[in-house]
């Protein structure tokens, strides 16, 4: 019988206390599907890597969530928050500093996705 890992649920949008703080932040980071089980030492190691995801700025935050769709696919969700995110720091009211703000967030999550693709290949 196959020994099982013991692992941790990983919440791309991190830290919780940021994330949290407004509605539109807590339902990415909890329902959105933007979440993965980890074993115990690659959490620990993600967040080693990984210091926080930056919360976007409120208003880039609202336009993120108010059309965000989640899928049953990790991938999917990240590729669909980011399109998201650049979109609304596209947008004409969006201020130069929500901007900066908004390209931290993209470059952790980005920096996520590549680490999740070398833990699979050191399972190969």
């Amino acid at each position: 019988m196959e020994k099982s890992i013991p692992k941790n649920n990983h919440h791309l949008l991190f830290y919780d206390k940021e994330w949290s703080l407004r509605p539109e932040g807590l339902y990415l980071r909890e329902h959105a599907g933007l979440r993965i089980d980890l074993p115990i030492a690659r959490h620990a190691e993600m967040h080693r890597r990984v210091a926080l995801v930056p919360l976007l700025g409120v208003h880039a935050l609202q336009r993120v969530a108010s059309d965000y769709k989640p899928s049953n696919s990790l991938h999917k969700n990240i590729d669909n928050f980011l399109v998201l995110t650049e979109r609304a720091l596209k947008h004409i009211n969006c201020h130069l500093l929500e901007k900066k703000l908004g390209g931290l967030t993209i470059e952790a999550m980005i920096m996520q996705v590549d680490i999740l693709k070398e833990f699979q290949t050191r399972e190969l």
